[in-house]
Protein backbone atom coordinates (compact mmCIF):
# COMPACT_ATOMS: atom_id res chain seq x y z
CA UNK A 1 0.00 0.00 0.00
CA UNK A 2 3.13 2.43 0.77
CA UNK A 3 4.62 2.19 -2.47
CA UNK A 4 0.35 2.46 -4.46
CA UNK A 5 0.54 5.93 -1.98
CA UNK A 6 3.99 6.74 -3.13
CA UNK A 7 3.21 6.38 -6.91
CA UNK A 8 -0.02 8.53 -6.47
CA UNK A 9 1.63 10.76 -4.74
CA UNK A 10 4.67 11.32 -7.24
CA UNK A 11 2.78 11.11 -10.20
CA UNK A 12 -1.20 12.46 -9.05
CA UNK A 13 -2.51 9.73 -11.11
CA UNK A 14 -4.70 6.73 -9.76
CA UNK A 15 -2.55 3.70 -9.78
CA UNK A 16 -3.94 0.61 -11.29
CA UNK A 17 -3.02 -1.82 -8.07
CA UNK A 18 -4.73 -4.87 -7.25
CA UNK A 19 -6.76 -4.11 -3.72
CA UNK A 20 -6.72 -0.42 -4.48
CA UNK A 21 -9.99 0.88 -5.53
CA UNK A 22 -9.78 2.04 -8.87
CA UNK A 23 -10.91 5.30 -9.85
CA UNK A 24 -11.89 5.09 -13.45
CA UNK A 25 -14.97 4.96 -14.98
CA UNK A 26 -16.33 4.12 -18.40
CA UNK A 27 -14.48 7.59 -19.75
CA UNK A 28 -12.09 7.70 -22.20
CA UNK A 29 -8.31 6.27 -20.54
CA UNK A 30 -5.51 8.54 -21.56
CA UNK A 31 -2.89 6.78 -23.51
CA UNK A 32 0.11 7.03 -20.65
CA UNK A 33 -2.75 4.82 -18.09
CA UNK A 34 -3.28 2.16 -20.84
CA UNK A 35 -0.69 -0.91 -19.68
CA UNK A 36 -2.79 -4.11 -20.04
CA UNK A 37 -1.65 -6.45 -22.28
CA UNK A 38 -3.87 -9.03 -24.42
CA UNK A 39 -2.31 -12.24 -22.87
CA UNK A 40 -3.50 -10.65 -19.22
CA UNK A 41 -6.82 -11.62 -20.26
CA UNK A 42 -6.49 -15.38 -20.46
CA UNK A 43 -6.81 -16.45 -16.70
CA UNK A 44 -9.85 -13.65 -16.70
CA UNK A 45 -11.80 -15.90 -19.41
CA UNK A 46 -10.20 -19.40 -18.04
CA UNK A 47 -11.68 -18.81 -14.92
CA UNK A 48 -14.51 -17.58 -15.87
CA UNK A 49 -15.53 -20.52 -17.94
CA UNK A 50 -14.52 -22.78 -15.10
CA UNK A 51 -17.60 -22.14 -13.10
CA UNK A 52 -20.32 -24.05 -12.35
CA UNK A 53 -22.77 -22.30 -14.66
CA UNK A 54 -20.37 -24.05 -17.42
CA UNK A 55 -21.72 -27.06 -16.09
CA UNK A 56 -25.09 -26.30 -16.48
CA UNK A 57 -25.19 -24.49 -19.55
CA UNK A 58 -23.69 -27.98 -21.02
CA UNK A 59 -26.30 -29.89 -20.05
CA UNK A 60 -28.90 -27.85 -22.09
CA UNK A 61 -27.16 -30.45 -25.15
CA UNK A 62 -27.94 -33.35 -23.87
CA UNK A 63 -31.28 -31.99 -22.04
CA UNK A 64 -32.38 -31.03 -25.62
CA UNK A 65 -31.86 -34.54 -26.64
CA UNK A 66 -28.36 -34.60 -28.10
CA UNK A 67 -25.98 -37.15 -27.51
CA UNK A 68 -22.41 -36.90 -25.56
CA UNK A 69 -20.48 -36.54 -29.22
CA UNK A 70 -23.52 -34.03 -30.44
CA UNK A 71 -23.01 -32.16 -27.66
CA UNK A 72 -19.03 -31.64 -27.71
CA UNK A 73 -19.57 -30.52 -31.44
CA UNK A 74 -22.35 -28.30 -30.47
CA UNK A 75 -20.09 -26.69 -27.32
CA UNK A 76 -17.31 -26.56 -29.88
CA UNK A 77 -19.36 -24.79 -32.55
CA UNK A 78 -20.49 -22.08 -29.53
CA UNK A 79 -17.08 -21.67 -28.39
CA UNK A 80 -15.65 -20.87 -32.00
CA UNK A 81 -18.59 -17.95 -32.30
CA UNK A 82 -16.87 -16.37 -29.70
CA UNK A 83 -14.63 -14.99 -32.76
CA UNK A 84 -17.41 -12.68 -33.48
CA UNK A 85 -17.00 -11.83 -29.71
CA UNK A 86 -13.01 -11.04 -30.46
CA UNK A 87 -13.32 -8.93 -33.78
CA UNK A 88 -16.75 -6.77 -32.12
CA UNK A 89 -14.56 -5.76 -29.51
CA UNK A 90 -11.45 -4.84 -31.03
CA UNK A 91 -12.78 -1.32 -30.65
CA UNK A 92 -11.98 -1.01 -27.37
CA UNK A 93 -8.29 -0.83 -26.97
CA UNK A 94 -7.88 1.59 -29.66
CA UNK A 95 -10.54 3.68 -28.36
CA UNK A 96 -9.60 3.18 -24.71
CA UNK A 97 -13.25 2.58 -22.92
CA UNK A 98 -15.82 0.10 -23.29
CA UNK A 99 -18.20 -0.92 -26.39
CA UNK A 100 -21.12 0.68 -25.42
CA UNK A 101 -19.55 3.73 -24.90
CA UNK A 102 -17.76 3.74 -28.67
CA UNK A 103 -21.38 2.57 -30.19
CA UNK A 104 -22.18 6.28 -29.39
CA UNK A 105 -20.22 7.47 -32.58
CA UNK A 106 -22.33 4.66 -34.66
CA UNK A 107 -25.58 4.98 -33.20
CA UNK A 108 -25.61 8.70 -31.50
CA UNK A 109 -26.78 9.21 -27.88
CA UNK A 110 -30.38 8.24 -28.33
CA UNK A 111 -29.68 5.56 -30.96
CA UNK A 112 -27.60 3.97 -28.67
CA UNK A 113 -30.10 3.62 -26.36
CA UNK A 114 -31.47 0.26 -27.95
CA UNK A 115 -28.09 -1.55 -27.64
CA UNK A 116 -27.61 -0.70 -24.25
CA UNK A 117 -30.99 -1.71 -22.79
CA UNK A 118 -30.37 -5.11 -24.25
CA UNK A 119 -26.76 -5.20 -22.79
CA UNK A 120 -28.53 -4.61 -19.04
CA UNK A 121 -30.90 -7.00 -20.06
CA UNK A 122 -28.50 -9.86 -20.52
CA UNK A 123 -26.34 -8.22 -17.82
CA UNK A 124 -29.25 -8.77 -15.32
CA UNK A 125 -30.63 -11.55 -16.58
CA UNK A 126 -27.22 -13.35 -16.66
CA UNK A 127 -26.38 -12.13 -13.15
CA UNK A 128 -29.55 -13.63 -11.91
CA UNK A 129 -29.04 -16.78 -13.20
CA UNK A 130 -25.37 -17.23 -11.63
CA UNK A 131 -26.75 -15.69 -7.95
CA UNK A 132 -29.38 -18.43 -8.19
CA UNK A 133 -26.86 -21.32 -8.91
CA UNK A 134 -24.21 -20.12 -6.59
CA UNK A 135 -27.09 -19.97 -3.66
CA UNK A 136 -28.14 -23.46 -4.89
CA UNK A 137 -24.69 -24.61 -4.85
CA UNK A 138 -23.68 -23.41 -1.56
CA UNK A 139 -26.91 -24.88 0.06
CA UNK A 140 -26.01 -28.08 -1.57
CA UNK A 141 -22.79 -28.03 -0.38
CA UNK A 142 -23.80 -27.20 3.29
CA UNK A 143 -26.29 -30.03 3.26
CA UNK A 144 -23.30 -32.51 1.84
CA UNK A 145 -21.35 -31.68 4.92
CA UNK A 146 -24.33 -31.78 7.37
CA UNK A 147 -24.25 -28.08 7.81
CA UNK A 148 -28.15 -26.21 7.83
CA UNK A 149 -29.15 -26.11 4.32
CA UNK A 150 -32.97 -25.54 4.27
CA UNK A 151 -34.95 -22.26 5.77
CA UNK A 152 -34.85 -18.91 5.84
CA UNK A 153 -31.46 -18.13 7.65
CA UNK A 154 -29.19 -20.39 5.54
CA UNK A 155 -30.79 -19.05 2.51
CA UNK A 156 -29.77 -15.44 3.56
CA UNK A 157 -26.49 -16.12 4.81
CA UNK A 158 -25.77 -17.82 1.36
CA UNK A 159 -27.39 -14.88 -0.55
CA UNK A 160 -25.05 -12.38 1.35
CA UNK A 161 -22.49 -14.99 1.07
CA UNK A 162 -22.97 -14.88 -2.39
CA UNK A 163 -23.27 -11.06 -2.99
CA UNK A 164 -20.02 -10.02 -1.68
CA UNK A 165 -18.00 -12.72 -3.07
CA UNK A 166 -19.21 -11.65 -6.92
CA UNK A 167 -19.22 -8.12 -5.87
CA UNK A 168 -16.40 -7.01 -4.02
CA UNK A 169 -13.35 -7.48 -7.12
CA UNK A 170 -15.31 -5.98 -9.27
CA UNK A 171 -15.95 -2.67 -7.10
CA UNK A 172 -12.20 -2.50 -6.63
CA UNK A 173 -11.40 -2.62 -10.37
CA UNK A 174 -9.20 -4.07 -13.00
CA UNK A 175 -6.42 -5.22 -11.33
CA UNK A 176 -7.71 -6.95 -8.43
CA UNK A 177 -9.70 -8.63 -11.25
CA UNK A 178 -6.69 -10.03 -13.21
CA UNK A 179 -5.13 -11.03 -9.79
CA UNK A 180 -8.13 -12.70 -8.27
CA UNK A 181 -9.13 -14.44 -11.42
CA UNK A 182 -5.41 -15.60 -12.22
CA UNK A 183 -5.65 -17.12 -8.54
CA UNK A 184 -9.17 -18.54 -9.14
CA UNK A 185 -7.72 -20.15 -12.56
CA UNK A 186 -5.69 -22.74 -10.75
CA UNK A 187 -8.01 -23.00 -8.26
CA UNK A 188 -11.36 -23.51 -10.40
CA UNK A 189 -9.03 -26.15 -12.76
CA UNK A 190 -8.13 -28.32 -10.45
CA UNK A 191 -11.52 -28.65 -9.23
CA UNK A 192 -12.66 -28.76 -12.69
CA UNK A 193 -10.63 -31.96 -13.02
CA UNK A 194 -11.68 -33.50 -9.94
CA UNK A 195 -15.12 -32.95 -11.63
CA UNK A 196 -14.42 -35.09 -14.80
CA UNK A 197 -12.73 -37.88 -13.26
CA UNK A 198 -16.18 -38.28 -10.56
CA UNK A 199 -18.29 -37.87 -13.27
CA UNK A 200 -15.94 -40.19 -16.40
CA UNK A 201 -16.66 -43.74 -15.23
CA UNK A 202 -20.68 -42.26 -15.26
CA UNK A 203 -20.89 -40.44 -18.79
CA UNK A 204 -23.44 -42.64 -21.46
CA UNK A 205 -21.32 -42.08 -24.52
CA UNK A 206 -24.35 -43.35 -26.90
CA UNK A 207 -27.64 -42.31 -25.16
CA UNK A 208 -30.06 -39.75 -26.29
CA UNK A 209 -33.47 -39.25 -25.80
CA UNK A 210 -35.56 -41.74 -27.64
CA UNK A 211 -37.85 -39.19 -29.12
CA UNK A 212 -35.03 -37.45 -30.94
CA UNK A 213 -35.36 -36.61 -34.35
CA UNK A 214 -32.58 -35.23 -36.93
CA UNK A 215 -35.06 -31.75 -36.39
CA UNK A 216 -34.81 -32.03 -33.30
CA UNK A 217 -31.12 -32.29 -33.43
CA UNK A 218 -30.95 -29.05 -35.64
CA UNK A 219 -33.19 -27.19 -33.62
CA UNK A 220 -31.51 -28.06 -30.63
CA UNK A 221 -27.97 -26.62 -32.06
CA UNK A 222 -30.06 -23.30 -33.41
CA UNK A 223 -31.48 -22.80 -29.82
CA UNK A 224 -28.17 -23.31 -28.20
CA UNK A 225 -25.85 -20.70 -30.49
CA UNK A 226 -28.17 -17.99 -29.75
CA UNK A 227 -27.81 -18.75 -25.92
CA UNK A 228 -24.17 -18.59 -27.09
CA UNK A 229 -24.71 -15.29 -28.51
CA UNK A 230 -26.57 -13.72 -25.41
CA UNK A 231 -23.69 -14.59 -23.26
CA UNK A 232 -20.88 -12.47 -25.50
CA UNK A 233 -23.24 -9.29 -25.63
CA UNK A 234 -23.37 -9.77 -21.85
CA UNK A 235 -19.46 -9.67 -21.94
CA UNK A 236 -18.74 -6.97 -24.68
CA UNK A 237 -19.37 -4.05 -22.52
CA UNK A 238 -17.29 -5.63 -19.64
Amino acid sequence: MGQAAKSLTSTGKQPDAAFHLETEGIGIIAKDKRHGMPRELFFVWFAAVLTYTGVVTGQLFTSLGLNVWESLLAALICSGSFAVLGFACATGPRAGTVTLTISKAAFGARGNKVPAFFSWLTAVGWESVTMVLTIWAILSLAQYIGLPSHGFVPTIISLLSTLVLTYTVPILGHATLVTMQRILAFVLAACAVIVVFAIFPSVHWDSARQSRTWRLRVHSQLFCLPCQLVLQVRFMDG
